[in-house]
């Protein structure tokens, strides 16, 4: 995540969940209202829309960055935090579509690929939580599911969906470096 998503516009603190408690020591404060992209560290990609679909359901994939976070070029990479009012994290909003970072059913089974569906404070499955890693990186948590956000083998390919998988122990990105956004 880029400075601006961390600067002062209206910090909200995230309490710590049970699903969290286990893993991880303490949330980041996430900046609500700035626009950004969510790039993989890993692969170098940000997470997209395919074919800026506006769609309910639609996929969530990584793909090539806009150049210098030119979001004319790639509108469907730009995203915002919002305060989830229930779940005591954000929903994690894409501008283009409106919709937010989903997962499908709310699943909590490892590998489930996550999608973008209609933000409703009834959906558990939209309620996310961030981490600060050693590294100065952050780690993307669901909380309903306990999963962190991942790229599926820590590809650097662009195109391929993104998941959600077993959080690395303590934010150990040498075991998961598909983990790790920014």
């Amino acid at each position: 995540m880029s400075a601006v998503a961390v600067a002062a516009l209206a910090l909200v603190a995230i309490p710590m969940t049970s699903a969290s408690a286990a893993v991880h020591v303490k949330p980041l404060i996430v900046s609500v209202g700035a626009l950004w992209p969510i790039a993989n560290v890993n692969s170098g990609l940000c997470l997209s829309v395919p074919g800026a679909s506006r769609a309910s359901a639609a996929p969530v994939d990584q793909w090539e960055c806009g150049p210098n976070g030119d979001y004319d070029l790639y509108p469907d990479q730009e995203w915002e935090a919002e305060v989830d009012p229930n779940g005591g994290g954000y929903y994690i909003v894409n501008i283009n579509s409106g919709e937010c970072l989903s997962v499908p059913g709310a699943s909590k089974t490892p590998g489930v690929d996550v999608n973008l569906f209609a933000c409703n404070s009834a959906y558990p499955d939209q309620d996310w939580q961030y981490f600060n890693l050693s590294d100065g990186t952050q780690e993307i948590l669901n909380a309903n599911s306990g999963l962190c956000l991942s790229v599926p083998g820590a590809s650097k390919n662009g195109g391929v969906d993104v998941n959600l998988w077993t959080c690395g122990p303590n934010g150990d990105g040498d075991l998961y470096p598909d983990q790790h956004w920014d």
